[in-house]
């Protein structure tokens, strides 16, 4: 090797990859060999050039480890090594698989500035990319104007980013305006495109012209994919048309086009939603007939199913079978199951089943002590449901509205009206505001109590703020009119009807 000292950096990189073949496109030893070069190099006063980095940092970062590719970037100016467009790409795409928004927003807009190297389209495709995942449109608007103004010239990918951002949050008739633009600019179509706005016009319960776009993709030279099929039968199945999503799916088989656990878990859904949860299991059966893996979806959405129907037994055996799957459950998982017990009011069971979620290091959220605290105040344990309340701040979790207002209807039940006036003003100063639910509550609490003017200052605040009262609390007023208890009340009692 001592003859390579006299090589330049290109021959000696080439060399050195003709010996270690596909380096830095294995895993570990031949990264490990990428890495061990640079100083290798610089033994033999050799200085790497930006091909070399880029190697090696394509290879870290095909490997997930962007934190690594991260420092040899930082280690670059330092070996008077100037990034390219190639460098930076390769590392910001790695962290976009891993959403660390931040650190693109830095590498992009600031140090590719810095070091004056110019964006190109994929990377701009990137950074709008990132702000539509975001909900940022205006960001990825203020990105693609600028773009154009610098003559990078936006491609389908660019405009299908858009048509995306905009069907998340329901934009649609800017995600047609993006759609129906794309062929004025001279370019194709493709069947992301559609697959985008597929979903979000049956998102936003527009599924007649989800439909009528799904038909038109033949007519455009475009094939249909599992993710369109996908895309068009959760429409169906999500607006209740379970016959045209059957046929649908009947017709994806007949084409050739496979489902997938996606295609799975939109019929499973709806089936749960029904009712038909036997139906899900011989749905279950079917896929591993199949060869299809269902995932944890598949497997929460059944057992959800079950438990609805206070078929626990069934649903703590598909968990069993899940486990046996190797198919690990998640929190929402034990939210489900723990919900279940709860249900059939097994609180003792519940308790130790969170113990044992604790011993998986499965992490307890707000959902599932909302779930305990429900249980707890519907069986008449308050101080139990108090104690798990007031540990709530010591694992860092804030109540949310459907606590607060469990807690206070509980504490106006059994006549402790103080404490639960200043549980709903921490409520307030805690920044989460009473719903329709919470006073709808209060106000049950009190009319049954036959205490009409203590729940008057309760009814003109929910009055103020625009709600509504429940029916329940709407024949007590009106059977409070009809006995004459005051025409302020009356007056009330008929603005909220």
């Amino acid at each position: 090797m001592s003859q390579l000292s006299a090589l330049s950096c290109r021959v000696y990189f080439w060399v050195v990859k003709s010996q270690r073949p596909k380096l830095c496109l294995k895993r570990d030893r031949m990264i490990g060999d990428g890495l061990h070069l640079l100083p290798e190099m610089s033994n033999k006063s050799i200085r790497p050039n930006v091909v070399t980095y880029n190697t090696i940092i394509h290879g870290l970062c095909k490997d997930g480890r962007v934190d690594e590719a991260l420092h040899l970037l930082s280690e670059m100016p330092n070996k008077r090594v100037q990034p390219n467009v190639v460098t930076y790409s390769t590392i910001v795409h790695s962290l976009c698989s891993f959403s660390r928004w931040n650190e693109v927003k830095y590498l992009l807009l600031i140090e590719m500035v810095d070091h004056k190297v110019p964006l190109d389209v994929f990377a701009y495709n990137m950074l709008i990319d990132m702000h539509c995942k975001e909900g940022n449109m205006r960001e990825a608007e203020s990105v693609l104007e600028l773009m154009v103004n610098m003559n990078v010239c936006p491609d389908i990918i660019t405009y299908n980013a858009m048509i995306e951002g905009y069907c998340l949050q329901g934009r649609m008739d800017k995600a047609k305006e993006v759609f129906d633009c794309v062929v004025d600019r001279g370019l194709k179509h493709h069947i992301i495109s559609y697959c985008s706005l597929i979903k979000g016009y049956c998102k936003s319960g527009n599924v007649d012209e989800a439909w009528r776009l799904f038909q038109e993709i033949p007519r455009t030279g475009l094939k249909y994919t599992t993710v369109s099929y996908n895309a068009m039968i959760h429409g169906f199945f999500l607006e209740g048309r379970s016959a045209y999503g059957w046929r649908l799916f009947k017709d994806m088989k007949a084409q050739n086009i496979h489902p997938d656990v996606f295609t799975y878990n939109s019929i499973i859904y709806a089936l749960c939603r029904d009712g038909k949860v036997d139906d899900t299991l011989h749905l279950l059966l079917e896929m591993s007939d199949k060869g299809i893996q269902p995932d944890v979806v598949t497997y929460n959405t059944i057992i959800n199913g079950l438990c609805s129907l206070r078929r626990w037994d069934d649903g703590w055996k598909l968990f069993k079978d899940m486990e046996a799957r190797h198919i690990h459950p998640d929190l929402c998982t034990y939210n489900i199951l723990l919900d279940g017990m709860c249900r059939n009011q097994e609180i003792g069971d519940a308790f130790s089943f969170l113990g044992m979620m604790e011993a998986k290091g499965v992490i307890p959220d707000i959902i599932t002590y909302g779930i305990l605290i429900n249980v707890l105040c519907k069986v008449g344990k308050l101080d139990d449901a108090r104690d798990v309340f007031s540990q709530l701040p010591s694992k860092g979790l804030q109540p949310n509205v459907q606590i607060y207002t469990t807690l206070i209807g509980s504490l106006y039940k059994e006549g402790l009206d103080e404490e639960a006036k200043c549980l709903l003003n921490e409520m307030e100063k805690n920044g989460c505001a009473p719903d329709d639910v919470t006073y709808n509550f209060i106000v049950h609490s009190l009319l049954k109590r036959n205490e009409v003017y203590e729940a008057m200052p309760f009814l003109e605040e929910m009055y103020n703020r625009g709600f509504v009262a429940h029916s329940a609390n709407v024949s007590m007023l009106l059977d409070i009119v009809v006995k004459g208890e005051g025409g302020s009340l009356a007056e009330l009692g008929g603005s909220l009807v």
